[in-house]
């Protein structure tokens, strides 16, 4: 057969099928036996776990569109289990929901709440994060289980790595989705789940390559996984295109952190004095030893997939720079140059002129990026401040260097439009950006104050309202 007589054949069997698809109106079935499951394996198939028996697919009741979706997930059953580890880049704890979706059923078996810490990375083995949810295991003809998960929060993320505890093999297992309308550029500052050197037969190593054309001075946090207590900070010069591979034990060593033998993860948080991106990119490998290779553990996939904070059923905004924590001692009001440390282990100092006298014990306090400079507003407090952060050795506020160093999401930054006439249950505050809230705590005051500044800011359970020059905040909920 000649090769024309070959390809107009082909073309021919293609056009027969397309034809056969369209009169039958749907795209053939993947094979049955090719389904993914995590109790039968049929070890002549592909790999991790594959079910060897047909069953039809059931009704689908779960929606995982504005979901990441962990599938498959792995139970132990062939020595392979699933460890979800659930991280938060932001500076204050967050809320990522669970959802365990039943397959092939698609039914819901359970949804939590996990409060995850700010700077963490907590690690979850299959049976725990079921465990969380309340599932004991798969019922009925279901034979897997995958995790939905989602979040208000623009810097929440996961990991899913597998362990095989009879031949010590991992892998980093995420898979990621991606949206053209969500910024996912923080997860290139951000490495979790390091290895301490209690994992000292898991020895990780962090890779860290300059792509500027010049010297680069950077900051590296360095925080405990599992809480993500900060352990200290680290300023560090990188040449001009040169790359750097270091033991995480270097970043111990210059933070002074002797890990417990229950801290086994560290994270490393890499920012700008000045708050832009640094010019760097940085890796994490682990040296598997049984294996006598290293692994790529670097990848983190983002949460919030496509979706941006939700002000009361209103549509979305963009959420910049701000934190969210209290300050650990009393608070005895502005004096110029006043150092606070806050309990999210920051060390923020005030840097604009002006004096205020005013108390308040362990105060809340919110920091968040006004035009170029950061500004401090603390709870019973009329006036803001503008304030930079300090880079303080082993988190000691006696120990500190100037700069700012980048913080976490979810405020709006706005004027009021025309006069503020103080609060009350219900009013409505109209916005210059053509957003309306309404108050809904009984707070009262009586300030008149013309076109203030106005920061709002999701507290994780409502919407807090603060304005300068009125020391009470309430909450609030969009209606416009």
């Amino acid at each position: 057969m000649d090769r024309l007589t070959f390809a107009f054949l082909g073309l021919f069997n293609v056009a027969f099928i397309q034809s056969a698809l369209a009169e039958e109106g749907s795209a053939p079935f993947l094979p049955e036996i090719y389904k993914v499951a995590t109790q039968e394996q049929n070890s002549d198939s592909v790999g991790l776990s594959l079910e060897g028996q047909s069953v039809f697919e059931g009704p689908q009741v779960v929606d995982g569109t504005g979901d990441m979706v962990i599938a498959p997930t792995f139970d132990g059953g062939d020595g392979n289990t699933s460890f979800i580890r659930l991280v938060n880049i932001a500076s204050t704890a967050q809320t990522t929901t669970v959802r365990v979706i039943g397959s092939p059923s698609g039914d819901l078996y359970g949804t939590a709440d996990i409060s995850v810490p700010g700077r963490a990375s907590p690690q979850y083995s299959y049976s725990d994060l079921l465990g969380e949810v309340g599932v004991s295991g798969v019922t009925g003809d279901d034979t897997g289980l995958s995790f939905y998960l989602s979040s208000s929060n623009i810097l929440s993320g996961f990991q899913h790595v597998i362990f095989n505890g009879d031949n010590q093999f991992f892998e980093n297992m995420s898979v990621c989705r991606f949206d053209g309308t969500t910024n996912y550029s923080a997860l290139d500052q951000v490495l979790v789940n390091i290895h301490t050197t209690t994992l000292a037969s898991f020895p990780s190593t962090v890779s860290i390559h300059n792509y500027s054309n010049a010297q680069t001075t950077a900051q590296v946090d360095v925080y405990e996984g599992a809480e993500g207590a900060l352990k200290g900070s680290v300023l560090f010069t990188a040449d001009a295109n040169a790359s750097y591979v270091l033991p995480f034990s270097w970043f111990q060593d210059e933070v002074s952190w002797e890990p417990s033998g229950s801290e086994f993860h560290g994270n490393l948080v890499f920012t700008m004095q000045d708050d832009t991106d640094p010019p760097i990119t940085a890796g994490h490998t682990v040296q598997n030893q049984e294996f006598n290779a290293a692994l790529n553990l670097t990848q983190v996939c983002a949460i919030n997939f496509g979706t941006n904070v939700v002000a009361g059923g209103g549509s979305s905004y963009t959420t910049p720079d701000f934190i969210e924590s209290d300050i650990t001692s009393d608070f005895d009001g502005w004096s110029g140059d006043t150092i606070f440390e806050l309990q999210n282990d920051q060390v923020w100092q005030q840097a604009e002129f002006s004096f205020e006298s005013a108390f308040a014990f362990s105060p809340d306090a919110i920091i968040f990026l006004d035009g170029l400079s950061y500004k401090m507003a603390v709870d019973g407090v009329d006036d803001w401040v503008e304030v930079r952060r300090l880079v303080c050795a082993n988190s000691s506020p006696s120990n500190c260097a100037g700069g700012n160093g980048s913080i976490a999401p979810d405020y709006a930054v706005d004027q009021v439009s025309g006069t503020f006439n103080g609060w009350s249950n219900g009013r409505t505050i109209n916005l210059t950006n053509g957003q309306v809230w309404e108050q809904t705590s009984f707070d009262t005051s009586l300030s008149i104050l013309l076109s203030p500044n106005v920061v709002i800011y999701d507290s994780g359970i409502n919407f807090t309202m603060a304005i300068e020059g009125e020391g009470d905040w309430v909450t609030v909920v969009r209606i416009q």
